[in-house]
């Protein structure tokens, strides 16, 4: 059984003993809650800015850069045929 505030369970077991267990499932009154207070109002779903962001940051300069690879790095083993 579910109330507003608790759950309750009720076991009957094969020989007749009856156990209640009763846990609260809310710490605030139901309806108290304001999710969206101090947020800012919803935005544009076209923009890739995140709920809470008023603006993208920016990205950090390595972004876009060249690496080399050395041959050493690009050596690998494999296993399966003892190469």
């Amino acid at each position: 059984m579910r109330s507003a505030d608790s759950i309750m369970w009720t076991v009957k077991f094969r020989n007749g003993n009856v156990k209640r267990f009763k846990f609260p499932i809310r710490t605030t009154p139901e309806g108290s809650i304001k999710p969206f207070e101090g947020k800012p109002e919803g935005a544009n779903i076209d923009d890739e800015l995140l709920f809470t962001e008023s603006a993208l940051a920016a990205p950090k300069a390595v972004l876009g850069k060249k690496f080399d690879v050395a041959e050493a790095d690009k050596s690998f083993t494999c296993m399966e045929h003892g190469h």
